[in-house]
């Protein structure tokens, strides 16, 4: 399972698209994006890079009240609600 939040050297949507063979075996992955992320839009284009190439898994977990890397702030309702989010999903694929 790969998290991704803002993983630059990944993170190149038009390089997945011409390379899909290649990202097609990428495993499941999980985005969250905050609703104040000044990146928001390109990790939504990188979620659909990857849906594009018929990855396995692609998530995208939207937090709308949310800044970059909220998840670091673990007193945040959001922060707890991500954590909760990916434990399900690592629960459900052992």
């Amino acid at each position: 399972m790969y998290c991704c939040c803002c993983n630059h050297a990944a993170n190149v949507p038009a390089a997945i698209r011409r390379d899909a063979e290649t990202y097609r075996a990428f495993p499941p992955t999980m985005l969250c994006i905050g609703g104040w992320d000044a990146h928001q839009d390109r990790q939504r284009a990188y979620a659909d890079a990857l849906r594009f190439t018929g990855a396995e898994e692609v998530l995208v977990a939207e937090f709308p009240d949310a800044i970059h890397s909220f998840y670091i702030l673990d007193s945040l309702a959001d922060s707890k609600r991500l954590i909760a989010e990916v434990a399900e999903l690592v629960n459900r694929r052992r």
